[in-house]
């Protein structure tokens, strides 16, 4: 699944008790002024509130009233005022990109607080802990640890104003693995609270981010007006990291829509406000986005120079979700400039990594926390109609001693039934539970399945156009060899069993029995006729099958009419017809 950029959106729901920060210049020349004689805790608050006013509009500012905090607050004995200022501290670190640092600060805090019996507030920073860690691109530590602060706030039974905000980040996460759809119900959950009590703001940003998940859904005409939307609000309230990112995806639109141009434009001007306000992962996607609008315009040495820059900055703020599509972007650079060597190599890099990420014990883990929490919410739910019956029973009793005989027989026939009717109700709902589990099992395979075919095809057809390019300047050199053996690599690579051992193994987890029920049908087809049935199965055009089975697209329409002679198909009968019936 291609890079969410929902990086800048997420800082905003890092601590909201600290408000939403503009820089109000009467209120800071005001607080500047009580500064001057204020002492101990009174001083302590007023650079409290200074550092909420600076935070995201300029950093440096907010970092010094942040270190004049951590000296007042080591001459005092005031754990809970410790525990807030750790919270601040790591939402410093979260606006300059240093996840690491913040994630450790942030895990002090909430410590703090749990000692202090503080639940609402460990709940806040398990969503603070939980955004540095999608930041960095671990997504099941991200879910667990969002999943945990929903849950103390359904506990605690609070107002949906902050349960909006757990809908929000888990909308954010599930839309990081590539399900928009199930994002989009997340984040829908928030929009409708927002909408009620008319948060302009917030029901701005949460439908900017349904327009990330369309723009990802290749809706770009829906999108697009979500983004252009925003960006008037955005600059009007100085929100300059939310307006470098709104403008970083309206750059990528314009990108996909061919119109480069002004994709330059637009990702320019990004740019210039992520460098300003210093918000490094931006700076990164940016100039990645920017060095491919330059690699289509034929600026070879500005496409390198920027998309190296954004590897950098990746490998230093550990985004490996990021550091994926630098690589592959870089390869198409050193490809198009004819440097195959290196192209080679920084796609290897490219693939190596994106198995680790998009690993399967990941995926699993991912699904497993969901289920756990659908679960864990069904079982209360029971637990709540368990504490029900017992009180009606405990009633009926009551009932029972007052007027018995023929009441009583109505009571026990009731009960009776409400005992008939709460076992049915019991085994339906078992009974759903497990239907849903097995869904959600059998969705999560078909993913896989398409995402691993859709690689290998990719993967094939850029081996064989390197291996193409490598013949072509082969023939030009009188010592061969070392082509040679890259062309021998390539072509290992490309007919290697184990990639094909592991489509067939997913595909029939996916359609079980398939080549079984063919075999009894059809007892001549051949292995090579059966692997073409089975990608025609997954509706792949006769470009990806060639692809994938190293063979023209002329060798397709062959192998497609040996195939309907040996089904005896009639001339009116489509083939994919046949396929799809099994």
């Amino acid at each position: 699944m291609k890079v969410k950029n929902f990086v800048i959106l997420v800082l905003c729901f890092l601590f909201y008790s600290l408000g939403h920060a503009q820089e109000d210049q009467a209120k800071v020349d005001s607080l500047q002024k009580l500064l001057v004689n204020a002492k101990d805790t009174a001083r302590l608050e007023i650079l409290r509130e200074l550092f909420i006013e600076y935070i995201y509009v300029d950093y440096q500012k907010a970092k010094a009233y942040l270190d004049e905090e951590r000296e007042l607050l080591s001459k005092l004995d005031r754990p809970d005022l410790l525990a807030r200022f750790k919270n601040e501290e790591g939402v410093y670190y979260s606006v300059i990109s240093e996840n690491e640092t913040a994630l450790a600060t942030f895990m002090e805090a909430r410590d703090l607080y749990q000692e202090l019996g503080n639940q609402e507030r460990v709940s806040a920073l398990l969503n603070n802990m939980s955004n540095c860690e999608r930041r960095m691109g671990r997504y099941p530590e991200a879910l667990e640890l969002q999943m945990q602060s929903l849950k103390i706030k359904e506990e605690l039974n609070v107002d949906m104003d902050k349960l909006s905000a757990s809908y929000w980040n888990i909308g954010n996460i599930t839309g990081d693995i590539g399900n928009y759809e199930e994002s989009n119900v997340w984040y829908r959950k928030a929009e409708a609270y927002y909408d009620s009590v008319d948060f302009e703001y917030d029901l701005a940003r949460v439908r900017y981010n349904i327009g990330l998940n369309l723009k990802e859904m290749d809706s770009l005409d829906q999108a697009l007006p979500l983004f252009e939307m925003a960006m008037d609000y955005y600059e009007a309230n100085n929100f300059y990291n939310d307006l470098a990112g709104g403008l970083d995806n309206i750059g990528e639109i314009y990108y996909d829509q061919g119109r480069y141009d002004k994709a330059q434009s637009v990702l320019e001007r990004s740019l210039q406000i992520s460098e300003v306000n210093g918000e490094k992962s931006l700076i990164g996607l940016t100039k990645r986005k920017l060095g491919l609008v330059y690699l289509e315009q034929g600026k070879l040495s500005q496409a390198e120079t920027n998309i190296k820059d954004a590897l950098e900055i990746a490998q230093g703020t550990q985004t490996r979700k990021t550091m994926i599509n630098d690589y592959k972007s870089l390869a198409q650079v050193y490809q198009a400039q004819g440097r195959l060597n290196l192209a080679l190599d920084e796609f290897m890099t490219y693939d190596s990594l994106k198995s680790v990420v998009w690993s399967e014990e990941n995926m699993e883990k991912l699904n497993e926390l969901e289920i756990k929490y659908q679960t864990e919410k069904k079982e209360k739910e029971l637990a709540l109609q368990d504490k029900q019956i017992a009180i009606l029973k405990s009633e009926a009793a009551t009932v029972r001693l007052q007027r018995f005989g023929l009441i009583a027989g109505i009571l026990l026939l009731g009960i009776i039934f409400g005992a008939l009717y709460y076992l049915q109700r019991q085994k339906i709902q078992r009974q759903r539970l497990e239907k849903e589990k097995l869904d959600a099992e059998l969705e999560f395979k078909r993913k896989e399945l398409t995402s691993f075919t859709l690689q290998l095809s990719h993967k094939n057809e850029i081996l064989e156009d390197l291996k193409d390019k490598i013949k072509a300047l082969k023939a030009n050199v009188p010592d061969t060899r070392q082509y040679n053996r890259l062309i021998n690599a390539i072509d290992i690579n490309i007919k290697d069993d184990t990639n094909w051992e592991n489509f067939k193994r997913r595909f029939e987890e996916v359609h079980k029995d398939f080549n079984k029920n063919i075999k009894q049908a059809y007892p001549r087809i051949t292995p090579n006729e059966l692997r073409h049935m089975a990608l025609l199965k997954m509706n792949l055009s006769s470009k990806e099958i060639a692809t994938l089975l190293n063979i023209s697209q002329e060798g397709v329409k062959k192998a497609r009419q040996r195939l309907r002679k040996k089904l005896e198909l009639q001339p009116e009968m489509p083939l994919e017809d046949v396929v799809y019936s099994f």
